[in-house]
């Protein structure tokens, strides 16, 4: 599903060069619950940009659902995301002029083939799944946060993608609100076997996962 193998990202610095992440292997299967821990400035950002394919790495090699990303073109890369990925955010990132549906269907707007499925009936089923359906006509400023955070769920999901990436999704939210995003995210794992890869500085957070993959100083340290 995802493999990184001697993976490193160089940035050049005035008295240098500075490597955000340093020769990462790192494999992570099908329909697993990951957790990336470390702390700010340990490059756990930086690798969920090359596993998200928002970003490329200096040198090494990453494969994406058994393609070698090195080998593709940017068309090719934005399709690949598109089509297996979907993100979670800390900060929503919901668009305040656009409805709860339309915020979820965002993604779909900008789908290049004609899908398999009805895009709006879709939707609502997430939002349905999510006990939000009937903020479909709402505007995220009149959601929770814990409401908006599953509209963002919903919206990462609604393409149907093979693997979750979640920054921090809970760092926004109460401790009780953050405990029902954590039991979703594991919910979707375990119920619709997608691969969810969580990453945060919390240890708490990490080890809702069923395995944690500790960062620092832009290596992986320990792997449970």
């Amino acid at each position: 599903m995802i493999q990184l193998t001697k993976v490193n990202k160089v940035y050049e610095v005035a008295d240098g060069d500075f490597y955000a992440l340093r020769d990462i292997n790192l494999l992570i299967k099908r329909k697993e619950y990951v957790g990336i821990l470390g702390t700010s400035g340990s490059g756990k950002s930086t690798l969920m940009h090359i596993i998200g394919l928002l970003d490329r790495p200096s040198n090494g090699k990453v494969i994406i659902s058994g393609q070698d990303t090195g080998r593709l073109k940017d068309a090719d890369i934005s399709k690949l995301r598109g089509d297996y990925i979907g993100f979670v955010f800390q900060q929503f990132n919901l668009i305040q002029k656009l409805t709860v549906l339309e915020n979820v269907l965002l993604p779909t707007q900008y789908a290049k083939e004609k899908l398999e499925f009805n895009p709006h009936d879709y939707a609502m089923e997430l939002l349905r799944k999510f006990a939000i359906s009937e903020k479909a006509e709402s505007y995220p400023n009149k959601l929770s946060g814990g409401q908006q955070q599953r509209v963002a769920i919903a919206r990462a999901l609604v393409m149907k993608p093979e693997i979750i990436l979640a920054d921090e999704p809970t760092g926004n939210l109460d401790t009780a609100t953050g405990e029902e995003i954590l039991k979703l995210l594991g919910t979707l794992n375990r119920d619709l076997g997608v691969t969810v890869v969580i990453v945060t500085h919390d240890q708490y957070v990490a080890k809702k996962t069923d395995r944690q993959i500790f960062v620092r100083d832009g290596m992986i340290v320990k792997k449970y």
